[in-house]
């Protein structure tokens, strides 16, 4: 497995650092906000996404400093449905290149476009990575991509899951999803298998999803 190796800052630039990160995150937020009119399907993304990435570090080895990118990616990767829902990972990530107000740093731009670019649809071919390589290398961008893929999966824009367990066992994710709907009618919303196969085809993870009714 590739390992790839981030500089992280430590004691007090630790936490000016931090306090800039939360700047231009909550910048972002603002500007994907005035696109969409409403974030909370992001910011449910990007919490799924987050607690992924952290219960696979034993699979993906790479730094936390990589999770500062993928919640980036989660935040932005919906922003071109202001123009609509067709095409919209294409526009979105002409969006997120041309914006030169987004307070991101180059490889955070990076990152964001590619993974609003291949959050859906098809995957990237190998050239088309290649495109995206100058600031990070390409077996991070599949990681951050898989993980995004599928905590968009568990997450539904008509039906949110009222609750979301996982637990990763060995090579097997197991998830959880509680809805308020009949579990038969959200299994098409919240099982979409070709959304996690990335996850085992980078990762060697499987992952199964059950819905159950919710009854709080």
């Amino acid at each position: 497995m590739t390992q790839t190796t981030m500089h992280v800052a430590t004691g007090h630039t630790a936490h000016t650092k931090h306090s800039k990160v939360a700047h231009r995150a909550a910048a972002v937020e603002q500007w994907v906000h005035a696109h969409l009119g409403c974030v909370r399907h992001e910011r449910r993304v990007r919490a799924i996404a987050t607690r992924l990435f952290d219960l696979t570090v034993p699979r993906h080895g790479l730094p936390r400093a990589y999770r500062r990118l993928l919640r980036f990616g989660a935040m932005l990767h919906d922003v071109g449905r202001a123009h609509g829902p067709k095409r919209h990972h294409i526009r979105g990530e002409r969006m997120i290149l041309a914006e030169r107000n987004l307070p991101l740093l180059p490889a955070e731009r990076q990152v964001a476009a590619f993974l609003t670019r291949y959050h859906r649809k098809s995957l990237p071919a190998r050239d088309e990575t290649r495109a995206y390589t100058r600031e990070i290398r390409s077996y991070a961008l599949h990681v951050l991509l898989a993980i995004l893929r599928a905590a968009d999966a568990l997450d539904s824009r008509r039906v949110p899951a009222k609750g979301l367990t996982m637990r990763l066992s060995g090579r097997k994710l197991q998830v959880r999803c509680y809805v308020s709907i009949d579990p038969q009618k959200a299994e098409e919303l919240f099982n979409k298998r070709r959304k996690f196969r990335m996850l085992k085809e980078v990762m060697g993870v499987t992952t199964e999803v059950a819905i159950r009714a919710y009854e709080g």
